[in-house]
C-alpha cells in the first residue's frame, strides 16, 4: 500500500525537478519516489553507493584486462608454435620424426588471433 507524502520547495527547486522530469520522460511522484529510495537505500549517503559502484567497475576492469593480456599471451604462443612448426616443416626435421608429410597449420586456427 502506498501512502502519498507532501513537500514544499522554492519555485527554482521545481523548475529544476520539471526540467529533470521532462529530460528523464517522467512525472514528478515518479523521480520524488526514485530520489526519495535512493537516500533510504543508501542511508543519505548516495556519494558511498557511486563509490561502491566504481570499485564495482574497477574490479570488473582490472579482471577483464587480466583476461585479455592472458588472452593475446596464447595467441602469441599459438603464432610461435606455428613458425617454428613450419621450420620444421621446412626443414625436413618433423617429417622425419613423426613420419608425417606436411601438417596444413591453414586449417588450424585460434578464434580472435591474427594471420
Amino acid at each position: 500500500m502506498a501512502t502519498r507524502i507532501y513537500a514544499k520547495l522554492n519555485e527554482d527547486r521545481i523548475e529544476q525537478l520539471d526540467a529533470e522530469c521532462e529530460k528523464r520522460d517522467i512525472y514528478r511522484p515518479e523521480f520524488v519516489t526514485e530520489a526519495v529510495e535512493l537516500y533510504l537505500d543508501t542511508e543519505g549517503d548516495p556519494k558511498q553507493e557511486v563509490d561502491n559502484l566504481r570499485e564495482s567497475r574497477d574490479a570488473a576492469v582490472k579482471q577483464r584486462n587480466l583476461f585479455k593480456n592472458k588472452f593475446e599471451k596464447a595467441v602469441q604462443t599459438n603464432e610461435i608454435l606455428l613458425a617454428k612448426i613450419r621450420d620444421l616443416q621446412d626443414q625436413g626435421f618433423f617429417a622425419r620424426a613423426s613420419g608425417v608429410k606436411r601438417i596444413n597449420i591453414e586449417t588450424y586456427d585460434l578464434v580472435g588471433g591474427s594471420k
